[in-house]
């Protein structure tokens, strides 16, 4: 399977282009999404892609969309590549399985990220200051220490560069109160949920961010990817120990090895081995099946 890195739909209009997914206007308050198998870390698009990815990260994102629309609705109006008819059957094939038209709503600038876990970079913070920004869990904790309660951490999201972790007040600064409020409450939510869900396919979440926005009613849609490796992180449960790293399902497999290779962040990435990219499909594929199971 070769890896599908650039699209290119004649039908529509290119509205923005990011790391993984590029974006067509399909109506005036429609947008077509399509995941492809590019990956990035450290915030630079890698070479080569990973083939299937994009598949596998749409199709688990839908998933959970549809299983919370009772607790919040979402930006999904079709789903389906061949009731998309805006496009030709061969834009049908590029997109299939990897595709979505969703809601054009306007983006709250924030990424709500929650965590059930002491792990990443609320470890260490945590380990540093004792806190994550506002937020002062227990004393005395170690890292991939379990939360006595899953913790909303905010942060930025910036069009470039790393997200900037922000307090409560700076996110009122941003969001009405009563806004903010109301999602801290639907992401926990989620999270919580999810995470029954995951421990009985043996999966831990450790962490995990959501995106939100609204329309001209000011009604709140879940949007973005939701729960996917790459916005969360999974762990099997019967590896999880405090103290030490613990193998995920996301992309720390990739930054490991651009770690391995001394590459220094800013120069073009090294190319891909054939090794890296099969350990990376294996491990998407695996989580995949093992939360769709």
């Amino acid at each position: 399977m070769k890896a599908l890195t650039s699209t290119d739909i004649k039908s529509l209009t290119l509205f923005s282009q990011g790391k993984v997914r590029d974006i067509y206007t399909y109506d005036q308050d429609q947008l077509l999404i399509i995941t492809t198998d590019r990956i990035s870390a450290y915030d630079v698009v890698m070479k080569q892609g990973i083939p299937g990815r994009g598949k596998l990260l749409n199709q688990l994102s839908n998933y959970w969309k549809t299983k919370f629309s009772d607790i919040v609705p979402n930006d999904i109006i079709i789903d389906n590549v061949d009731e998309m008819d805006k496009l030709t059957e061969q834009e049908k094939n590029i997109c299939r399985e990897r595709s979505v038209v969703v809601k054009k709503l306007n983006v709250y600038p924030v990424e709500f990220i929650v965590r059930g876990y002491l792990a990443g970079s609320g470890w260490r913070e945590y380990n540093q200051y004792g806190r994550i920004v506002d937020f002062v869990p227990p004393p005395g904790l170690r890292q991939n220490s379990k939360l006595p309660l899953p913790a909303l951490t905010p942060t930025t999201k910036e069009q470039q560069g790393h997200d900037k972790p922000i307090s409560w007040s700076d996110l009122l600064d941003i969001v009405f109160e009563s806004v903010a409020e109301k999602i801290k409450s639907i992401a926990v939510e989620i999270y919580t949920q999810a995470s029954e869900i995951a421990q009985n396919h043996g999966i831990i979440i450790a962490d995990t961010k959501f995106e939100f926005a609204h329309n001209k009613k000011d009604e709140i849609f879940l949007i973005d990817e939701v729960l996917t490796p790459d916005s969360s992180r999974f762990w099997h449960k019967d590896e999880v120990k405090e103290g030490q790293s613990i193998p995920s399902y996301d992309k720390q497999n990739l930054r490991d090895w651009l770690d391995d290779q001394k590459w220094d962040h800013q120069s073009p990435p090294p190319d891909l081995s054939d090794e890296i990219i099969e350990k990376i499909t294996i491990k998407y594929q695996e989580i995949y099946e093992l939360l769709k199971s």
